[in-house]
């Protein structure tokens, strides 16, 4: 009897830490979407340094968080070197500094354009640390898809309030994040999960397993097109040959980087450029408090069915149909709460099918793939033109009373549709699994070792060849 009931107890304090370990991925990942998606506090002050000061973020706005995008790669492939004790322990620091940044930004000290991009850089440090750190169980790795979806849909959904207007409890939560209590709150379980891990050795993985080079190459392709299109487009996007060449552009670059990511993890990049434009074209606001939990949930519903009924041409025409449901919403002129319930449901659904449709094998990529996101896209140039700047609204956040405009719908169905035919393009240049990549590598260095011998050489190959270095 007391050996059963050691049994269970130590079942139950690895299931214990195995939940905490989730909660706090999920967690992690939420607060760094939600912190680069809320930028700036749009219920500061209204004193002409205050007003000079938010004006000048809602300018850099589009950079910090293209350096967001940078930094989570970058720290994605940092962490694949790291002990898991190490990371959780960067993450504790990264939360640390989170805590002392609102500090800064509530008592002024610094300018808020400064704080934007110091807040970006830390959340992306976030992101991808515990992308990476998340990826081997299936548990932490669903913890990372649903909270940093979750941060980003939500962000992305919140509105800023109107002239003399106070935001609800909720809104009032999402657009102080990162919050001192979430913050609090990472730190603390971060700690706990550092202490748990600090005599767990470091997973010392073969190179085949890695790929971080292409990772990175792949972000620096995707990341700044990305971003000089959508600059582009909010300086002259009333031209027909504008829109026609940066849609191009954007789907060749995506291609192309779909195509240096290992196997087919490029299938996952292809969906998010895809959904970063048509995602942001439905109307979501003004949307009702008690519509937040249901996004949360539709994101998870999205992503359990992408687990278990996913195709990623279903998940990109899903995210077409997002587009055509924009077109035809601006047609017909609809708008109000009930459409903007619609509207966010069906972008929280599709963006959770999406990650459950083409999960990727490789560590590094799903936060290179959630860092897409980041970027702001054509869609949300195209919303800014009449001020000439990539944002929603002079304010960054999404208006209660949005511009008519076909183009935004049309240009993401476009890139929708570019984004398909490069995904068929990988399903025809690239293999599926780990195994079949192991393989090709194999090939490729047997052939360079045949044809680089010299003539009446013996070639000696080894028998279990290793993949040549990414």
């Amino acid at each position: 009897m007391p050996n059963r009931l050691d049994w269970v107890i130590v079942v139950g304090v690895r299931r214990l830490r195995a939940g905490l370990e989730a909660g706090t991925v999920c967690l992690t990942a939420a607060l760094a979407g939600l912190t680069v998606m809320v930028p700036i506090d749009p219920l500061e002050d209204a004193t002409p340094q205050s007003v000079a000061s938010i004006d000048l973020a809602v300018f850099q706005v589009p950079r910090a968080t293209m350096a967001a995008a940078f930094v989570t790669i970058l720290a994605a492939v940092f962490a694949l070197m790291m002990r898991s004790a190490v990371a959780w322990a960067t993450i504790t620091l990264t939360g640390i500094a989170l805590l002392i940044d609102q500090l800064l930004w509530s008592s002024s000290i610094a300018a808020e354009a400064t704080l934007t991009y110091i807040d970006s850089a830390l959340a992306g440090v976030l992101m991808g640390v515990v992308g990476t750190l998340a990826w081997p169980r299936r548990a932490t790795a669903s913890g990372f898809l649903f909270g940093a979806m979750a941060g980003i849909l939500l962000g992305d959904f919140t509105p800023a309030p109107a002239p003399g207007e106070s935001p609800s409890p909720v809104d009032r939560l999402l657009l102080d994040a990162p919050s001192v209590g979430l913050s609090t709150v990472l730190v603390v379980a971060a700690g706990v999960c550092a202490f748990e891990h600090r005599r767990q050795p470091m997973t010392v993985r073969r190179l085949v397993d890695v790929v971080p080079l292409r990772s990175i190459l792949a972000a620096g392709i995707i990341f700044p097109t990305i971003l000089l299109t959508s600059e582009w487009f909010a300086r002259d996007g009333r031209d027909l040959s504008v829109l026609t060449v940066g849609v191009l552009v954007i789907v060749v670059a995506a291609t192309v980087a779909a195509l240096f990511l290992p196997g087919r993890d490029g299938l996952l990049l292809l969906l998010m450029v895809a959904f970063a434009a048509a995602g942001s074209t439905p109307v979501t606001v003004p949307r009702p408090d008690w519509v937040v939990p249901l996004f949360v949930a539709a994101i998870g519903l999205g992503l359990y069915v992408g687990y278990r009924r996913g195709l990623p041409l279903v998940a990109a025409a899903l995210t077409a149909v997002l587009a055509v449901a924009s077109v035809l919403a601006v047609a017909a002129g609809v708008h109000g709460e009930v459409p903007a319930v619609v509207g966010g449901l069906a972008v929280a659904f599709v963006g959770g099918y999406c990650l459950g449709a083409a999960t990727p094998l490789f560590p590094t990529v799903p936060p290179l793939c959630i860092a897409v996101l980041f970027v702001p896209s054509a869609a949300v140039a195209l919303w800014g033109r009449d001020f000439e700047r990539v944002a929603y609204s002079p304010g960054w956040y999404r208006p209660t009373e949005p511009v008519r405009a076909l183009a935004p719908g049309l240009v993401a169905l476009a890139i929708t549709a570019g984004c398909t035919v490069g995904m068929l393009l990988v399903y025809r240049l690239r293999p599926n699994t780990k195994e079949a990549i192991r393989r090709r590598w194999a090939r490729i260095r047997e052939t360079a070792v045949t044809t680089s011998a010299l003539p009446g050489a013996v070639v000696v190959r080894p028998s279990h060849p290793e993949p040549p270095p990414a």
